[in-house]
């Protein structure tokens, strides 16, 4: 189904995808849950920053709610 496809391809990670990857014209995006998480993660080694990059993401989590609203 994909045999043609350029573009953006979101996938959840699973390493499955990877060979896409290696295709000219394909480009890899994941989830932002699976960002948020490793964010949270983050917060151990570097709290400052993972602290703005969360409230970043909150921010785009609010403008997609309305959006939907």
């Amino acid at each position: 189904m994909l045999r043609s496809y350029e573009g953006w391809l979101q996938t959840d990670g699973y390493t499955a995808y990877e060979e896409f990857e290696k295709r000219l014209g394909i480009h890899l995006v994941g989830f932002m849950a699976h960002v948020r998480s490793y964010l949270e993660k983050a917060h151990d080694y570097d709290s400052e920053n993972a602290r703005w990059v969360l409230g970043k993401v909150r921010e785009r989590y609010a403008i997609e709610r309305v959006a939907r609203e």
